[in-house]
């Protein structure tokens, strides 16, 4: 019996969130080294705490005591942080349950993409795309906003087709104190009422969103969108060239194939010409503006993942995808769709040993480095590591960059395995780590 559209996208429905979890199951073990999720958390016990100030003068102290402090920001902006300190007591701050945040995101996401196209008949093949790219499950089930803040972006975006301007602003603000890059893409909604010539609508959705901002600010007692301090260098406006555009594309065919391949860079460009060629319709303007953003602001950040920025660029041109084959059928492509998410979660239970041997601090050795620092009496001590946000973050002892020459380190925590280790004055060892004076 051949089944319908509607029953097609109920399956999709039920099935989806199976697929995010089992893949939640398969990488809550996993967490890297970069420490922007640390520093959102430690924001988020400040807030409980009510120590905000506290805690971004002490980031700001510690990220001078390293030579180049560009790799981090002195604070993050607060949206997402203020999420987990409000929810804390479901998840009891256990890593495990926080990485929840990004499946349950993505797949609100998704159903948004099918809930605003109910006539597309094609929406479940392009939310697939989305949904099964093997860049966004891979690196994105980390305890960051990029998942969470897209959702609400796509709230607005929603609530603008159904002319809900002040529920637009609201989300739009939202996303961007989830994620300041957002800013950038509100002009979607310029867009949007200049297409329709409401200019007034504007001024309410400036108005609706300048309103928050002040009264987020208020409630956080902080700048709720954050303080990256010194973390830009505008004379690299001069490495945008040729080579930059390279890098760019190859990152966005990165997102289909999730491998290092010459074959990236046609991919992307392909993607490009496509929406050069409906540069009419309004997400591509969005895209177009977004892309010629990021080419300007990755050189000036120097320590920017440009993955990450890309993923609304990709949130968009799967929009600019239904918006394409709106009218036009294609009847396996459906199917296609879920045969496509079974195959790709038995991929990701083989490739899940992978990520088994960089689990970062989810790992035996460092959970005895904890035990061992937050036990001693060791807290007017600063430690120098590799990655001082995660190590500040799991001990709670104050920490900085052990990559660049440093004056006064008290304590030297070295990987035996990727550092050089000193054999003098150690005060801890295990089969990992050394911990010398």
């Amino acid at each position: 019996m051949e089944i319908s559209k509607f029953q097609t996208k109920q399956i999709f429905l039920f099935l989806a969130p199976i697929f995010l979890f089992v893949n939640y199951l398969l990488y809550k073990n996993y967490l890297s080294w970069g420490g922007d999720y640390a520093l959102y958390l430690l924001q988020a016990k400040a807030l409980s705490a009510d120590i905000i100030f506290d805690e971004i003068s002490l980031n700001q102290y510690l990220l001078g005591l390293s030579r180049d402090s560009s790799f981090s920001a002195i604070a993050y902006p607060m949206g997402f942080s203020a999420l987990i300190s409000i929810s804390s007591f479901l998840h009891n701050w256990d890593i495990s349950l926080l990485k929840l945040f990004n499946p349950i995101s993505m797949f609100l996401i998704i159903f948004l993409f099918i809930k605003a196209n109910p006539k597309s008949k094609n929406v479940i093949l392009f939310s697939s795309v989305f949904l099964f790219s093997p860049y966004i499950l891979n690196e994105n089930l980390e305890i960051l906003p990029d998942l969470p803040s897209l959702f609400l972006y796509s709230l607005s975006i929603y609530c603008l087709s159904k002319n809900k301007v002040v529920l637009s602003g609201i989300f739009l603000l939202l996303s961007i104190i989830f994620k300041i890059y957002f800013l950038v893409l509100g002009i979607f909604h310029v867009f949007y009422f200049f297409q329709k010539k409401e200019y007034k609508q504007i001024i309410k959705l400036l108005f609706v969103c300048i309103s928050l901002k002040f009264l987020a600010d208020f409630i956080l007692g902080t700048d709720s969108i954050g303080n990256y301090g010194n973390t830009y260098d505008i004379s690299k406006i001069l490495a945008i060239n040729l080579e930059r555009f390279q890098y760019v594309t190859n990152d966005m065919g990165y997102f289909i194939t999730n491998f290092t391949h010459p074959i990236n860079f046609f991919i992307g460009l392909i993607i490009f010409l496509f929406v050069a060629i409906n540069y009419k319709n309004i997400y591509s303007l969005t895209f177009i503006t977004y892309m010629s953003f990021l080419f300007l602001f990755e050189p000036v950040w120097s320590h920017t993942d440009y993955k990450r920025y890309l993923i609304p660029a990709f949130y968009l041109l799967i929009n600019i995808l239904i918006s394409f084959f709106k009218s036009k059928e294609f009847k396996w492509i459906n199917s296609f769709g879920i045969l496509y998410l079974c195959f790709l979660l038995f991929v990701n239970f083989l490739t899940v040993s992978d990520l088994e041997r960089q689990r970062g601090p989810i790992d035996e050795s460092f959970y005895e480095v904890i035990e061992f620092v937050s036990n001693k009496e060791f807290d007017d001590d600063i430690f120098a590591f590799h990655s001082p946000r995660p190590f500040r973050y799991f001990t709670g002892r104050n920490s900085f960059r052990k990559d660049y020459e440093v004056d006064f380190p008290h304590y030297v925590v070295c990987e035996k395995r990727s550092e050089s280790c000193q054999s003098k004055n150690i005060v801890f060892e295990n089969n990992k780590y050394i911990i010398y004076k």
